[in-house]
């Protein structure tokens, strides 16, 4: 019977090492004595702050009066200003000849209020072209499109190179005008826009 349990035991043991160790087996560890920095760096804040307090608090307080002698003795004698006269009063008629130079001069050029030149109506964008106008035509893709009021910085980056007006696209086109909306390019003797997006 006692070979029984003992071989229980056993069996019992082993299958307790497979599961892990129980909480009976587990070492205790103590906790290490740490020295609360948190509290410390809060105590520092704190001390540091009234001390910048202090000193703005300090400096901003009125310089004390001299022992002795009376605040009245102190205020400056008042200043008694001479009455104040209103200007002239200017006549409300002002004559014409005076104004119509000042009017002259503050009307905007017929330069300045222009709107920019329409785009030409017979101008065809490359999309709506017939297949015959566009035969031979490799694919243009308009990648970045620069337009000032200077014809000279103009320029348009197509299929990944840089051309300015009057240039030869390696394609074939010749690019004949930077335009708000693109650039009008001459393919055959069939002009048409390719526009920026």
């Amino acid at each position: 019977m006692s070979f029984v349990l003992d071989a229980l035991r056993k069996s019992e043991h082993e299958r307790q090492r497979q599961l892990g160790p129980g909480i009976a087996e587990l070492p205790t560890a103590r906790p290490q004595r740490r020295p609360p920095w948190a509290l410390v760096a809060i105590v520092l804040l704190v001390i540091l702050n009234v001390a910048v307090l202090g000193v703005l608090l300090l400096r901003d307080a009125p310089p004390a009066e001299p022992a002795g002698v009376p605040a009245t003795a102190m205020e400056a004698p008042a200043i008694i200003a001479p009455p104040v006269t209103p200007p002239p009063a200017t006549p409300a008629i002002v004559a014409l000849t005076e104004v119509r130079p000042l009017l002259e001069e503050t009307q905007p050029t017929a330069e300045a209020v222009a709107p920019p030149p329409a785009p030409d109506p017979t101008l065809v964008p490359i999309a709506e072209l017939p297949a015959t106008a566009t035969a031979g035509l490799p694919q243009l893709s308009m990648d970045l499109h620069v337009y000032t009021d200077d014809p000279a910085r103009r320029a348009v980056f197509i299929n990944g190179r840089r051309y300015q007006q009057g240039g030869v696209l390696t394609e074939g086109p010749t690019l004949r005008e930077i335009t708000r909306e693109g650039a009008i390019l001459d393919y055959r003797g069939q002009r048409f826009l390719l526009p920026r997006q």
